[in-house]
């Protein structure tokens, strides 16, 4: 039988993330028809640094380098690996997202 516990981020800390980086964010509010943000972020407590660390980083790469705004339209575990995924194709973005998935790796595993 699967916790869903385990895989729902703690409010607090998915909030810390919302205010932290409000445009990789943006979806969060709206409807289950136009995004998956509305379930909020489906990883566990544990990841929560990395993900931190990787909003960070993409957020600084968009600004600084003037590019798209990216918009996370998901955010979730899915078979023990970091899933983000998001509106604006960036091969920057992507690369931030296979490191922090690496990341995750190193975690204890999700016990279920």
């Amino acid at each position: 039988m699967w916790n869903i516990s385990l895989l729902i981020m703690n409010p607090t800390l998915q909030n810390k993330l919302f205010e932290a980086f409000p445009k990789l964010f943006a979806q969060k509010d709206l409807p289950m028809t136009e995004t998956c943000m509305c379930w909020g972020i489906e990883c566990p407590d544990a990841w929560y640094d990395v993900i931190y660390a990787a909003c960070e980083i993409i957020q600084m790469n968009t600004d600084w380098n003037e590019l798209p705004q990216i918009q996370f339209t998901q955010v979730k575990e899915k078979f023990g690996t970091l899933c983000m995924y998001y509106d604006e194709r960036n091969a920057f973005a992507n690369g931030v997202i296979a490191m922090a998935n690496q990341c995750v790796s190193k975690i204890a595993p999700i016990k279920i």
